[in-house]
């Protein structure tokens, strides 16, 4: 049977092997060295906690290292959590001896945190790392000038995380002071300067700094890949940060509005991941992922949608993975990169592929919201109107409403908290809901959320009459509509001499603009009159419409023929519907049917089928 010893001469060399391992990317046989130093110090702790207590608190955080770079996130929090607990006790009875340890411990945790997609503690435990370290090297610890340089490089990532974007540029350009200074430039400070830059980076273009943004990027570039060339076998790591890295370089020239340097650096990123063993890609999938994502932005922009198809398509199925490992982490840019796609395939009209995507995209909000509904109802909302306006599109209207009705509940919610700002979209809902109500032949839901809509744009544009007066006016002339559909025809009057209001205030302030509404608008209140039996004032109306209409038309034919017709379609209705007339009625008819003939002539497919109801009218 060995002694205590000799088990912890063991465990000791399984570390050393396990670190070995790791710095040559084979992570399982790392993870299984380590594994087996846990369970040896544990014991020994057990045995002997003043003699073997530090070392097991060592090992346990090599193994959530190892465990981290495998993927196993939950199980990597669970050791280092366990590490940094021992430390923390150590550290509070001998300070001299354990606190430079328990500082590294914590930006280990700090790390884990990030990973696992807990921001703000991240954040707590790396500036508590920073302040154990700063206090320090203010006491002499020149040694630990590393380990406080990589504390501050956590923190600066953590604070960029939170939005804190200028407590990250000073973090980060501490961090690169330090590492500059560091006497011994060997391969891990160069690697550590390098990371540094890259926040630097990251937080200057986050403050609109883009040059200072790109020299620094480009600064980090230069090192990983320098680091990466010299020892590809050695460095796999820094081979997969210079990928990293040249995402960011990417993404901060895209900022520059530098789009070919951005999809070039994607490109070379996407491919040394892709090179790396197929053991290692698993650790760098998240970097993988977010390049994929990114690459399919910057195609679509540059006009390449074929290949921005297929590179979102593969950004959803990384992010699918990722996700299925850590939801919290990774469910919300999986709920982005799907809602893309949609967009993508519909534009490509996929369309029933669009669906299943925008299908995907509600679920995952979905669960999002349930988490965090300030956050993810929104999107949640965004989602579900879009798969509602694809569904109905497609014509399948009776899963349009469940979509809508779903999208106008989200929307109901989020008014409620801040009504201005979500009132306008809300109101959006509301008018996809009631098209594809009316569309399933639910005409009193459909004139209900009519109502409502006009209502919604009554507050808005009391708030914002410039704004919100136009939306008015449309709601106001679309229920005018919706009423005469139901019979309603004293009710659909009103609401068509509101709309002729609107329309006219609407001309006032902006004539060439609105005129032809306002037109059209008189028009309509037209025919609603006649149909109400007004029957002087729907012949004032219609003979309105028609003069004003004519006066358009002999400035700009070619626009407005198509509304002069209808105005004299409208002048023949309106006589017809009041029964008086007919000689009058006859001739508005005759003109009519010219006018359409004219159209016919241009435009055949749109024009044909009104200009035979109106030679059928005429034979009557």
């Amino acid at each position: 049977m060995q002694d205590s010893g000799q088990l912890a001469g063991l465990a000791r060399s399984l570390g050393n092997h396990s670190r070995y391992l790791a710095a040559s990317g084979q992570w399982e046989d790392a993870l299984a060295a380590i594994t087996e130093a846990v369970q040896i110090f544990r014991r020994l702790a057990q045995e002997r906690p003043d003699a073997f207590l530090p070392d097991a608190a060592r090992t346990l955080g090599n193994h959530g290292t190892s465990l981290a770079a495998s993927g196993q996130l939950e199980d990597a929090l669970a050791a280092i959590t366990d590490a940094v607990q021992i430390f923390r006790r150590l550290a509070q009875e001998r300070p001299d001896a354990f606190l430079p340890e328990f500082a590294y411990s914590l930006s280990n945790y700090s790390n884990c945190l990030a990973d696992l997609g807990r921001p703000d503690e991240a954040l707590a435990a790396s500036a508590e790392a920073v302040q154990t370290y700063r206090g320090l090297v203010q006491a002499g610890h020149d040694a630990l000038l590393p380990g406080f340089a990589m504390s501050l490089h956590n923190y600066s990532r953590g604070l960029g995380a939170s939005g804190q974007w200028e407590d990250s540029l000073t973090a980060s350009t501490e961090a690169v002071q330090i590492y500059r200074l560091a006497e011994d430039q060997d391969a891990e400070c160069q690697s550590g300067l390098a990371g540094s830059l890259k926040n630097r980076a990251l937080a200057s273009a986050a403050m609109g700094q883009q040059e200072h943004a790109l020299t620094a990027i480009t600064e980090a570039v230069q090192i990983f890949r320098r680091l990466a060339t010299a020892r590809p076998d050695v460095f796999l790591p820094e081979l997969a940060r210079l990928a990293g890295t040249l995402n960011n370089l990417a993404l901060i020239a895209d900022k520059a509005g530098r789009t070919s340097e951005a999809l070039a650096n994607a490109e070379q990123a996407i491919a040394i991941f892709e090179e790396l063993p197929e053991r290692n890609q698993a650790t760098h999938l998240p970097v993988l992922a977010d390049s994929v994502k990114n690459l399919a932005t910057w195609l679509a922009k540059s006009g390449r949608r074929r290949e921005a198809l297929a590179a979102s398509e593969k950004a959803v199925a990384l992010y699918q993975e990722l996700a299925e490992g850590s939801p919290a982490a990774y469910l919300p840019t999986l709920a982005v990169c799907t809602d893309n796609l949609a967009v993508l395939l519909s534009d490509a009209g996929r369309h029933r592929e669009a669906i299943v995507a925008f299908e995907l995209a509600v679920a995952v909000c979905e669960k999002l919201a349930k988490a965090n509904p300030a956050t993810y109802l929104l999107p949640l909302a965004v989602s579900a109107d879009r798969l509602a306006i694809r569904l109905g599109e497609l014509g399948r209207f009776r899963e349009a409403v469940v979509a809508a009705e779903r999208a106008a509940a989200e929307r109901e919610k989020l008014a409620g908290v801040d009504r201005a700002a979500h009132l306008p979209a809300l109101a959006a809902s509301v008018n996809n809901l009631a098209l594809w109500l009316s569309k399933v032949g639910r005409h009193p839901e459909a004139l209900a959320a009519a109502r409502r809509i006009v209502g919604f744009y009554e507050e808005l544009a009391t708030a914002d009459r410039a704004t919100y007066l136009p939306e008015l006016a449309r709601a106001v002339k679309s229920l005018a509509a919706d009423l005469a559909e139901a019979g309603r025809r004293n009710e659909a009057v009103t609401a068509a001499e509101r709309a002729v209001t609107c329309y006219e205030e609407l001309t006032d302030a902006d004539h060439f603009v609105y005129q032809i509404d306002f037109a059209r608008s008189v028009d309509g209140l037209a025919a609603d009159l006649a149909e109400a039996g007004r029957r002087s004032e729907a012949l004032a109306a219609s003979e309105k419409a028609v003069a004003m209409l004519k006066e358009l038309a002999e400035a700009d034919r070619a626009s407005y023929l198509p509304a002069l017709a209808r105005s004299f379609w409208t002048a023949v209705y309106v006589r017809r519907t009041l029964g008086t007339d007919r000689i009058a009625a006859l001739a508005f008819c005759d003109e009519a049917i010219r006018l359409y003939r004219e159209l016919v002539d241009k435009e055949p497919e749109a024009f044909r089928d009104a200009l035979i109801a109106l030679e059928a009218l005429r034979n009557e």
